[in-house]
């Protein structure tokens, strides 16, 4: 879908790691889970742990299809109150029709992750609680959602599940990422662009040098310790950052799980080898 638009680009790829299972974690107020939420890429892929612990199988042996559509998306399925018939359907439109489970086989993966994780469902009663109260769920920047129905229904609740973490990835996104790298670019008069917001990510094309010192610049402020609110009060999480070089967006480019622990030197390097594809 999209490639590097002038000869000396290239596209980089920022993103947040697993986060909203991380903020779920985190905000369900488990000794354990908030352990899950603040271990680094590198020490643990939780999507893995996840399709590993659902299928009863090493998590070296965990597929890459297991590990994307019963760790992920199962995880997030269950986070949000999702049922068998509506995750078969995601999983269909997602896959585009490679990944096929029947409804019951979708609902023994939810029951599955909800008994491996069994806080969800404590901070499922949490932000049901919220709701009910005071008609509103409000993310750590303090945007709400409001919920002004006479009546409360299952709906309401799946949206205020979502709510929290989605919205607080995609603020942090934005106001952490977005913002002061758009800034940085215009205030220098820089060639390099952001071309896309993807909810947990963004993507640079431009050129070595100024995609390099974007990089200096944005990873540590999406790394910025934040604050959140949870089950027992408010916890504290720095962000993950991965990081992903190519001429051409898409499984083939260059990824590095942790983004603070690329040097100058091997981010030259790799730009330099990914040119190369592109001049092939």
């Amino acid at each position: 879908m999209f490639t590097a638009s002038h000869p000396d680009h290239l596209l980089c790829e920022l993103d947040l790691s697993q986060a909203e299972s991380r903020i779920v974690d985190g905000s369900s107020g488990d000794k354990r889970a908030l352990e899950l939420a603040r271990t680094p890429p590198l020490q643990l892929d939780q999507h893995r742990l996840m399709a590993s612990e659902v299928l009863g199988k090493d998590m070296r042996d965990v597929t890459k299809h297991e590990r994307d559509n019963v760790g992920k998306r199962g995880r997030h399925a269950t986070n949000y109150g999702m049922e068998g018939v509506r995750f078969s359907e995601v999983l269909i439109k997602e896959t585009e029709g490679e990944f096929v489970l029947t409804p019951d086989e979708c609902q023994d993966i939810i029951d599955a992750v909800m008994q491996a994780r069994p806080y969800i469902a404590v901070w499922q009663a949490w932000v049901r609680k919220h709701i009910i109260e005071s008609r509103k769920i409000t993310n750590s920047w303090g945007r709400y959602l409001l919920f002004n129905g006479r009546v409360l229904g299952k709906e309401d609740y799946k949206q205020g599940y979502a709510y929290g973490p989605q919205s607080d990835v995609g603020v942090l996104l934005n106001q952490r990422g977005w913002l002061p790298a758009w800034s940085h670019i215009k205030r220098m008069e820089w060639t390099t662009r952001v071309v896309h917001q993807g909810h947990d990510a963004i993507i640079l094309d431009g050129p070595r040098r100024e995609v390099w010192e974007l990089v200096r610049l944005v990873v540590p402020s999406l790394m910025e310790e934040r604050s959140y609110p949870g089950v027992k009060g408010d916890w504290t999480l720095s962000m993950p950052v991965g990081m992903k070089l190519g001429w051409r967006w898409g499984s083939s480019m260059r990824e590095w799980k942790q983004a603070e622990l690329v040097s100058e030197e091997e981010f030259r390097h790799a730009w330099s080898d990914e040119a190369g594809k592109m001049a092939g």
